[in-house]
């Protein structure tokens, strides 16, 4: 799981210098202290979704464009049936109702 954070941290990098933004105009863009964005782009902090949309908003990027292809379709889905494996029917349900949601909202969102 680092080496996924050495990823993210490298393509956050990439793409603050390509909009041609220091850490600190980043760091003023998201409301983030430039120390921690310095800490996720050398890949030793583990950013939160709000972090990484944070980042995204401030890089004026979408969010998938941020961490795209940073985690292969296979391992991805290997974690995913693994932790499915440890929830109840009722979580799966909910889970389920989440995913829909969600679908539906990004659809209507485009």
């Amino acid at each position: 799981m680092e080496q996924i954070f050495i990823k993210l941290g490298e393509r956050i990098r990439c793409l603050r210098r390509s909009h041609k933004l220091s850490q600190e105009r980043l760091a003023e863009k998201t409301g983030l202290h430039p120390t921690y964005i310095s800490r996720i782009e050398m890949g030793r902090a583990n950013p939160t979704i709000g972090i990484l949309q944070k980042i995204a908003d401030g890089l004026e990027i979408d969010l998938d464009q941020l961490i795209c292809g940073l985690i292969k379709d296979e391992d991805l889905t290997f974690k995913i049936t693994g932790l499915v494996k440890t929830f109840t029917p009722k979580s799966i349900r909910l889970i389920i109702k989440l995913l829909e949601d969600f679908h539906t909202w990004q659809k209507d969102g485009d």
